[in-house]
């Protein structure tokens, strides 16, 4: 048995690690696109006439001892 036009292996683990890289790329890009919470708060309270910003939903004692702040929401003022 004879295998006819078979592509080395090499060649297609390179193809393989090639297409992989370019849908990793075209990912990041779309999710540039994409526009974070805090832009979106901003932009719905702009069209109230309001400042908009994100604050957190407990107070700091609740989150002491955290990295983090915990959650947060709009809050347009």
């Amino acid at each position: 048995m004879t295998r006819k036009h078979s592509i080395p292996l090499g060649i297609q683990v390179a193809f393989g690690f090639g297409a992989f890289m370019a849908l990793i790329a075209a990912i990041m890009y779309g999710a540039s696109w994409l526009s974070s919470p805090e832009q979106d708060c901003i932009k719905h309270c702009a069209t109230l006439g309001k400042n908009g910003s994100m604050v957190s939903i407990y107070r700091w004692e609740q989150t002491a001892g955290m990295r983090g702040t915990g959650p947060v929401e709009c809050r347009c003022s």
